[in-house]
């Protein structure tokens, strides 16, 4: 017990304790309207002191998406005041910039003499990837619910051109494919050869979602698979949890790491 937070609490809705415990804890929620700061501050000073045996728990929190006007269209300099809290660690979001080098803040993020780290991420509110103007964050999603094929399970050509702004495009087989995903070119950096798309319908021509951000050639790759992968995700939801798996693996190999 300490400072009033009972983790053996007994009252109905308190979550039952991790067999294994945790050793990092990654957050990417906003402010908590009705929740007092001296509790959430009760709370952190139990799990950073006699978390992971007395070594304490890493506690992650994402900065928020309010900076530079944000994705809410509000400025804001302390809606996720968590991270600020001397005992827990703040991150903002990179991106890349239009020269696709360039490290720079993402458009959305907070930022500040508080922020902890900085991870990269997306660009902007739009959750597009389209380089160089837009940079979406690729990463694995829930088993078919992504814009991106996981593997090539088939490989067809384009058997016509197809232009910017096309949301339908012809193959010269559609044979075994199903309402998944589509990379039409070979996967690169530049979204000129290659672009995700999730399948809306098959007939051939089938229909796409996002439309074509590039002109495509005919005789242009097309890979198909399952959809268990997106480009379109990022934001503090994605920067915070990159963070937290490098601090998982820099425990993983010196586990008696204290937090201070």
């Amino acid at each position: 017990m300490d400072c009033g937070f009972n983790p053996n609490s007994a009252r109905v809705g308190f979550p039952a304790q991790l067999t294994r415990g945790a050793d990092i804890i990654t957050n990417s929620f906003g402010y908590s309207i009705g929740v007092a700061i001296s509790v959430l501050c009760r709370i952190i000073d139990h799990l950073t002191t006699y978390g992971r045996a007395g070594k304490g728990i890493l506690l992650f929190f994402s900065a928020g998406n309010q900076g530079g006007g944000g994705c809410s269209g509000a400025i804001s300099t302390l809606l996720r005041p968590w991270g600020s809290y001397g005992k827990c660690m703040s991150v903002s979001a990179s991106t890349l910039a239009n020269d696709g080098v360039t490290e720079v803040l993402a458009q959305f993020s907070n930022f500040g003499p508080r922020i902890s780290f900085c991870a990269p991420s997306n660009s902007d509110c739009s959750g597009t990837h389209n380089p160089p103007t837009v940079y979406g964050a690729w990463t694995g999603t829930i088993l078919n619910n992504g814009n991106a094929p996981r593997n090539r399970q088939i490989l067809t050509t384009l058997n016509a051109a197809a232009n910017t702004g096309n949301n339908n495009i012809t193959v010269t087989s559609i044979a075994g494919m199903t309402n998944q995903a589509i990379i039409i070119g070979n996967p690169s950096a530049n979204i000129s050869p290659s672009e995700a798309k999730r399948i809306t319908g098959i007939p051939d021509p089938f229909q796409f979602l996002p439309s074509l951000f590039a002109n495509k050639a005919n005789g242009t790759v097309v890979n198909y698979g399952n959809r268990d992968y997106r480009n379109n995700f990022g934001w503090h939801l994605y920067a915070t949890p990159v963070i937290a798996g490098v601090a998982a693996l820099m425990l993983s190999v010196k586990q008696q790491t204290h937090l201070d």
